[in-house]
């Protein structure tokens, strides 16, 4: 008789564990109201594979998925309107691209070079200095006509126009 209760018992837990097993699956399965679609169609684009039969073809992919164009074209409209909004508030713009062989003022090495050529990295050049080829970005090169912008141009220095006073001594 012990035997005989202990095996029902056990059944009776594998039986809930079995129903817990499978409720999470389903309810990530089961559609919604309003789409149709569940939540696992949407983000996947097609139905997942649960314990419950379904047929074949249900489980392939749906080619006509106009409802996860919409969502794909309202996030891109987004992250436009978000770029926008950044590039303004920064002040960013799009710098001219230079041509090989345009001198140029290399600003963390405070020394002139001139462009060798562009690389495969999108905005950076190849940069010849007089000790060296570096690899910097278009934000770290300002073009230059002959030679660098110095802090100091544009200021001249004068004699005065009267002499110090001499200490004279009678």
């Amino acid at each position: 008789m012990g035997k005989l209760k202990e095996q029902s018992v056990q059944s009776k837990h594998c039986s809930a564990r079995m129903r817990t097993r499978i409720q999470p699956s389903l309810l990530t399965d089961l559609p919604l109201c309003k789409m149709g679609l569940s939540p696992s169609e949407l983000l996947m684009g097609c139905r997942l594979r649960t314990k419950v039969p379904a047929m074949p073809s249900v489980l392939k992919p749906n080619v006509q998925d106009t409802e996860r164009q919409r969502v794909q074209l309202r996030e891109d409209e987004y992250r436009s309107k978000q770029q926008i909004c950044h590039d303004k508030q920064h002040q960013a713009r799009a710098l001219p691209p230079l041509t090989t062989g345009e001198q140029v003022w290399v600003r963390d090495q405070n020394r002139e070079g001139q462009i060798v050529g562009a690389t495969k990295v999108p905005r950076s050049y190849l940069v010849k200095t007089d000790t060296s080829t570096l690899r910097r970005n278009r934000s770290g090169l300002v073009p230059t006509s002959s030679k660098p912008a110095s802090p100091f141009d544009g200021l001249t220095v004068t004699p005065r126009d009267h002499a110090l006073p001499v200490d004279q001594t009678p």
